[in-house]
């Protein structure tokens, strides 16, 4: 669907009632677009990724509008579990909005969604921050296959979310080799001179993704 103009009020009209439309388990394809903006200036968002989630079937979903469409790390997530057969999904709002999906909500979704080939969405590129537990000092870990093993994205990771661990230890049934070269990469880390964990936060997300 093509259109000149699509106002906030009408857009959400539209996707309200293509939500309530009898095709909800069969539809594959939504592509909507309009062409020009308005002069309307609103803050509120679309809510067309929420409403759309009753197509279980749903392949392919553009939308390119003027107006911010809402997306967060929850919201992607659902939606990327509903959607098993997703392939194509681009969110392009022409008028430019704070975004609040994160890096950390992004490849949390993308776990999910081995048929995603195409992908269009806002991110918030200042919050490349990752969880951290600072008052864990003790980790023990039980066995792990040592091969495919990536050790240095398990360090860095280690790294940057337990900054208070200072080696990992292994229990009776756990790999010595393994934490041993774990506990090696961990070491150099933290004796690189311009090292920090905040430094490796988005790194270690990307190795491990």
């Amino acid at each position: 669907m093509h259109v000149r103009i699509l106002p906030w009020a009408e857009a959400e009209q539209l996707f309200h009632a293509l939500s309530l439309c009898k095709a909800s388990k069969t539809l594959e394809h939504i592509n909507i677009s309009s062409r020009n903006g308005t002069q309307e200036h609103t803050s509120d968002s679309l809510t067309a990724v929420r409403q759309f989630l009753c197509f279980k079937e749903l392949r392919t979903l553009r939308l390119s509008v003027h107006c911010p469409i809402y997306l967060d790390d929850d919201l992607l997530f659902d939606a990327m579990t509903t959607w098993p057969y997703i392939q194509s999904l681009s969110l392009a709002n022409w008028r430019p909005s704070p975004a609040i999906l994160t890096f950390r909500g992004l490849f949390a979704a993308l776990r999910i969604c081995p048929q995603l080939q195409d992908l269009q969405v806002s991110v918030d590129t200042r919050n490349i921050e990752s969880f951290q537990h600072t008052s864990l000092k003790i980790l023990t870990m039980d066995s792990c296959e040592l091969e495919a093993v990536n050790v240095e994205a398990v360090a860095r990771i280690i790294y940057s979310t337990l900054p208070a661990v200072s080696h990992v230890k292994w229990s009776n049934g756990g790999i010595p080799r393994l934490w041993s070269s774990v506990n090696k990469h961990i070491d150099m880390l933290r004796n690189e001179p311009s090292s920090t964990p905040d430094r490796y936060i988005t790194e270690a997300a990307l190795a491990l993704s």
